[in-house]
């Protein structure tokens, strides 16, 4: 312990051994460590970083200018106030947050300005919107449609150059991107929404955004292409489209007005556009929003699905799947739509590993539903047990277990089962040579314990096949605490339970017991002795005693008269 300390102050010391105050304390130190490398590698790297400074502007004196000197202000010369534009812009978005109507009645004088300070405008004027605070959207479109409509704003002539991030990189995305996001949340909530006398307007915009905005080189691989999507313009600009459409869709049904197609042709072929264009976004948020576009154009979306089976193992396909697989929800029918991708992606190695496990999620619940039969080798979820990955196996149990919460659903409880049953009879029942990854397997399905009404002849293999490596991969809380729940379901369960927990503890390793575990544990073994299986009970305790555990003492001096 003392060379281990002395080490680590050796490793410090070591910094500033050149200085003769620190020196003597170094070779101290040195010497009782015995450690003679006189180089350390410190994993730490410290930075500093110089703030931008305070902003020339209060809030206070933002809002008693006029827009008009306000816009000159932002347009003068920065030299006085160079580093500190940042600043400015901070303090102009919460006085825009806190008096949106002065900004918005008059935006005029704004229409050369910086795009970092526009970019601050609507996005205080977008906070102030989600803050329920009215805003007249005439006006601002207005504004926005003259501001993003010349060449000048898509050339990027409104960059604060000589400056330092943000204020330098501020271009004419981030405004685009401002914009869209304004636009998101003024038509996702039909009880607070921009009134429908300006959907033409807000369209127009977005398609505006949509035919100016130029694909981007990535410099790096994309590997989560939702966050790609959530991030950049394209991704903001294609989901206003989306919500927009959608709201357009449900201000008509409330009119009594029903189609089958509930968006209209110029909606549609610009996604169409967008899709042929190669704008990976709008692959993205194909998948991400499917159910919703599904609403809006069933045909159109089952076209693109199939069309999608030609780009399997591309990165649009891929783009297409990490968006699909981003959601919570599974729907029948595009489950179905979507077999030939989920058969493909069972055997793909898809860059974001969250997409697979979302993927064997989705054939789980296929399997749960019905839509797939543990007995038929074309299943999607035969497919993948047969392909046997550790890894997918283990996303499978663990996905059942938690779904504990509804095992008083019989049919969820009886395919439970069923996997484990199938699992025992083809992997494990004669398995002898058991690898670190099939020794996890049999942990994780111990888990499943959960879902036993009660132990039998059947069941009981099972849980003797597990008992031994429940430890492996930290599941012997769960597993004692569902054996409690079984201890006494009928007149078998004492002995099974017994053979079972002793199978555990005769194999599991010395470590810590938690107060948890210790309750269950004594309430076993105490059914144990109150139903006629001492000499089990006996070595329970015997066990436990002699690794220095004495929580179960009292009740084995009980059961000895």
């Amino acid at each position: 312990k003392q060379k281990y300390i002395a080490g680590w102050k050796q490793k410090w010391y070591s910094v500033l051994k050149r200085d003769s105050y620190f020196a003597p304390l170094y070779e101290k130190y040195k010497k009782v460590s015995g450690i003679k490398k006189e180089e350390f590698i410190f994993e730490t790297r410290f930075e500093t970083k110089v703030g931008p400074g305070p902003s020339p502007l209060t809030r206070e004196e933002i809002l008693r200018m006029s827009n008009e000197n306000l816009s000159k202000f932002l347009k003068k010369s920065k030299d006085s106030w160079k580093g500190r534009t940042e600043s400015l812009a901070d303090v102009l978005k919460e006085a825009v947050k806190e008096k949106p109507e002065k900004f918005i009645e008059d935006l005029n004088p704004f229409l050369n300005t910086y795009y970092l300070y526009v970019y601050k405008i609507l996005d205080g004027i977008k906070e102030a919107w989600n803050e329920k605070r009215a805003i007249d959207w005439g006006e601002l479109l207005i504004f926005i449609e003259k501001y993003i409509n010349r060449e000048d704003f898509w050339n990027d002539k409104f960059i604060i150059k000589g400056e330092e991030w943000p204020a330098s990189h501020a271009d004419h995305r981030w405004v685009v991107a401002s914009v869209a996001k304004l636009l998101q949340e003024g038509a996702k909530n039909d009880t607070w929404a921009f009134p429908e006398e300006y959907f033409d307007q807000a369209k127009k915009i977005i398609f505006l955004m949509l035919e100016k905005l130029t694909i981007e080189e990535n410099k790096e691989e994309i590997h989560d292409f939702v966050t790609h999507a959530l991030n950049s313009a394209f991704g903001k600009v294609i989901t206003a489209l989306i919500l927009l459409a959608l709201r357009i869709a449900r201000v008509n049904k409330k009119k009594g007005i029903e189609e089958e197609v509930k968006w209209s042709n110029d909606f549609r072929d610009k996604y169409d556009e967008l899709l042929e264009k190669g704008v990976i976004e709008a692959y993205t948020l194909l998948g991400q929003y499917m159910a919703n576009l599904y609403y809006l154009d069933k045909e159109w979306v089952k076209d693109k699905i199939k069309t999608l089976e030609n780009q399997q193992g591309t990165r649009f396909w891929e783009a297409f799947m990490d968006g699909y697989l981003f959601g919570i929800r599974v729907y029948d029918e595009l489950y179905e739509l979507m077999r030939s991708h989920y058969l493909y992606g069972i055997g793909y190695d898809f860059k974001e590993k969250h997409t697979q496990e979302k993927l064997i999620q989705h054939v789980a619940i296929g399997y749960l539903r019905g839509h797939e039969d543990i007995e038929s080798t074309e299943s999607l979820f035969r497919r993948v047990l047969d392909a046997w990955k550790a890894e997918q196996i283990k996303i499978i149990i663990d996905f059942f277990w938690m779904q504990r919460g509804h095992r008083e659903n019989e049919n969820i409880r009886e395919k439970v089962i069923d996997l484990w049953r199938w699992v025992y009879e083809n992997k494990y029942k004669e398995a002898v040579d058991l690898t670190s990854e099939d020794k996890k397997i049999i942990s994780d399905l111990s888990k499943l314990t959960v879902f036993l009404p009660k132990i039998d002849d059947q069941s009981f293999k099972w849980l003797m096949t597990s008992a031994p490596y429940v430890h492996v991969n930290f599941n012997s809380p769960f597993f004692i605490e569902y054996l409690d729940n079984l201890k006494d379901k009928d007149s078998n369960s004492p002995k099974y339970v017994g053979k079972i927990f002793l199978r555990m503890v005769e194999t599991m390793p010395a470590g810590l017991i938690s107060d948890d575990d210790q309750k269950h544990i004594r309430s076993i073994v105490e059914n144990l002795y109150n139903s006629g299986q001492k000499a089990i009970a006996d070595k329970i305790c015997n066990i436990y005693g002699s690794r220095g555990y004495e929580f179960l003492r009292d009740i084995y001096e009980k059961h000895q008269e």
